[in-house]
């Protein structure tokens, strides 16, 4: 039997749905609680249940560098106008970058009021954002500390949650014996 080769999503619509898919599946793989609301009337795309707190996440995804960056939108659009994501909207952007496989976790604090996020590859590390490279611990954090990264603080829960591996077998169905 010929093998099946993946295909290639090219409209906005069906990437969106394939992040917010992987996004559900790694959330889900590290511990969090993930609902995603009835509809798409709100901002955000999911609530993530951290435990202690539920945060409220836009999930986006971004497959093509652009001036050795990958973009990431940090809007949404309401009326043909671009309006940038705000602190009383979500609490968190997430965004895959799809050809590394690598999620930033970024506050809203961190990025408002701007349209896009520009993340660099792992080959090479900088700007702004760099630090929110699969932070997911800072959804383990009071909401007051989310916005904040201390020096040297999370790095062995980052590392920890980093390579965590969902524990589900898709395959068969079942969830490994303890």
């Amino acid at each position: 039997m010929p093998e099946m080769q993946p295909t290639q999503p090219r409209e906005s619509k069906r990437r969106g749905e394939l992040a917010e898919l992987a996004f559900m599946y790694k959330a889900a793989g590290l511990g969090f609680g993930v609902a995603k609301p009835y509809g798409d009337s709100d901002r955000y795309d999911f609530i993530l249940d951290a435990g202690k707190k539920l945060w409220r996440v836009q999930v986006k995804s971004s497959s093509t560098m652009q001036h050795g960056a990958y973009l990431v939108n940090a809007q949404r659009h309401a009326g043909g106008q671009a309006i940038p994501y705000q602190v009383s909207e979500i609490d968190f952007l997430i965004a895959h970058i799809v050809p590394e496989d690598t999620w930033f976790v970024i506050p809203v604090k961190a990025f408002a009021p701007r349209r896009s996020v520009r993340v660099y590859p792992k080959a090479s590390p900088r700007g702004d954002y760099e630090k929110y490279r699969e932070a997911w611990d800072l959804m383990q954090q009071e909401p007051a500390l989310a916005g904040k990264q201390r020096a040297g603080h999370g790095k062995t829960a980052r590392r920890a949650l980093r390579t965590a591996k969902p524990s589900f077998c898709a395959a068969s169905d079942r969830w490994p014996e303890e």
